[in-house]
């Protein structure tokens, strides 16, 4: 809505109330944003919680960095080629998908994922202008049936799946 100017959000915040006093500064914008994130980077610190997860929750989690950590390229940002988006209108769960192309052009992901909401059906290649053919499963979170990238999935909620293609 601001195109990210950090002015135009103070303005927009001070008009709608803040808890921070009487005029919120840039200076507390990015004071507030360093804290979230230092806040969050601690609460989702696997550390703290590896006791109340199961395994296979467990394996997935790993999978998912090591498949980062295999295609450093999508932690970079998106190209005019990428997409990203969600479902309009969410009808009571927001499910996003994406895809992207490799900088080599060796491969691509789609993905699709829920953040919140009741579960949803979905056919993960009708979500973007791909055709069906050669996509492979790569990651999908536990205990979710995935068949194939054109066929139906139902995602509950946090539910994700992803599918790679090799261009080669």
């Amino acid at each position: 809505m601001t195109d990210y100017d950090k002015a135009e959000m103070v303005d927009l915040l001070n008009a709608a109330g803040t808890p921070v006093g009487d005029e919120f500064t840039v200076g507390e914008l990015e004071q507030l944003g360093r804290d979230w994130m230092r806040d969050m980077g601690e609460f989702f610190n696997l550390a703290h919680w590896h006791d109340q997860q199961g395994d296979e929750r467990t394996a997935f989690d790993l999978a998912v960095r090591e498949f980062r950590h295999d295609h450093e390229w999508v932690t970079t940002g998106l190209t005019g080629d990428d997409e990203l988006d969600y479902v309009y209108p969410t009808d009571g769960t927001v499910l996003y998908y994406g895809f992207r192309r490799a900088p080599d052009e060796s491969e691509e992901i789609l993905f699709v994922a829920t953040m919140e909401g009741v579960a949803e059906e979905v056919v993960p290649t009708d979500l973007v202008d791909v055709d069906d053919a050669g996509w492979e499963i790569a990651l999908s979170s536990p205990d979710l049936d995935v068949a194939a990238a054109d066929e139906p999935v139902e995602l509950a909620d946090s539910q994700s799946t992803l599918f790679v293609r090799s261009l080669d």
